[in-house]
């Protein structure tokens, strides 16, 4: 490794005109560096805002079917001669002083990806914010799987050909497999990295996105198959538990007796308890740690939908 690696940003967007300034602008307080910017076809300012920064690169795909792997893609490539490639999405902004800590991890040969602390920007705007700030990881070492603010080794991006443009969601945690599999560790470290936007304020949005989690859940678990590197196995056999669970109290209640629907109530009770007991600690109090419990419960639904979407979806060969 050079003793000053070169790093280039890859800010991906499409329609974040009001977002890109403050992602861009953070970007640029993180050091020099080549900055990219790929615009996925956006209708509003998004494109005028990026060439309006000094020495910002910018891509405008014309592809008739768009995709976050697509952007990423585009992006990476042509930021030829950076021996590490920074992805950002347009409704984020890194945090000052981020980039030192993912290069110092990037040290180690064997890292092929590193990532730092999310939090919410505006948390306190709706439940679903909430909900999303508490969601986001918070490991610190070895991981399975990344999202889209990742630094990643270019060396990797070659080697695994980058993101599988073929996927509509779920092209994070694919590549990350794929990084694994080519014998990198993933990482996290317990630092800040981004403040994220997820602007969700509807039960609607809240609930198509955790469809399309469901969908990345079962096409990463589906890849994973006979491997001995894999990814999600662990949370896909957790969720089948838990719905099975409720399947056999439901049939037990209608077939034999409803007293079953009593005993189902008490388990469900015990295992919110056990949920928000568990994260107390980040939720800050009972009321938020109550209400991220039943959120944790309540996605198996629409991620069930995912999974089976993505079953009836699915390219068969």
């Amino acid at each position: 490794m050079s003793t000053t690696p070169r790093v280039a940003f890859v800010v991906i967007g499409r329609n974040e005109e009001k977002n890109l300034a403050r992602c861009l602008e953070s970007v640029v307080r993180q050091g020099e560096a080549r900055i990219v910017y790929v615009d996925s076809r956006s209708t509003d300012r998004s494109v005028e805002i990026a060439r309006g920064f000094p020495g910002v690169e910018v891509i405008v795909l014309q592809d008739e079917k768009l995709n976050a792997a697509k952007a990423r893609n585009a992006g990476w490539r042509a930021a030829e001669g950076a021996d590490f490639v920074h992805f950002v999405d347009g409704d984020s902004v890194l945090a000052d002083g981020w980039l030192p800590h993912g290069l110092a991890a990037l040290q180690d040969d064997a890292v092929g990806a590193v990532f730092g602390r999310f939090k919410e920007m505006h948390p306190e705007a709706s439940i679903y914010n909430r909900m999303a700030d508490l969601d986001w990881p918070t490991a610190n070492g070895p991981v399975e799987t990344f999202g889209g603010i990742v630094l990643v080794r270019r060396a990797c991006l070659e080697a695994t050909g980058g993101y599988d443009d073929q996927l509509r969601v779920g092209e994070d945690p694919a590549l990350a497999l794929d990084i694994r599999r080519h014998g990198f560790t993933v990482l996290q470290v317990p630092h800040l990295m981004a403040l994220h936007d997820i602007d969700i304020h509807t039960f609607g949005a809240y609930w198509r996105r955790n469809v399309m989690v469901g969908w990345s859940l079962a096409e990463i678990s589906y890849r994973s198959r006979g491997h001995v590197v894999s990814a999600w196995s662990g949370r896909t056999l957790r969720f089948a538990a838990l719905l099975g669970g409720a399947m056999v109290v439901l049939l037990t209640a209608i077939l034999v007796t409803p007293w079953a629907i009593a005993g189902g109530i008490l388990l469900a009770g015990l295992d919110l308890f056990r949920v928000a007991k568990n994260s107390l600690y980040r939720a800050g109090s009972w009321p938020h740690a109550i209400a991220y419990a039943l959120h944790a419960r309540v996605i198996l639904l629409p991620m069930v939908l995912g999974h089976w979407k993505w079953y009836v979806e699915r390219p068969r060969a």
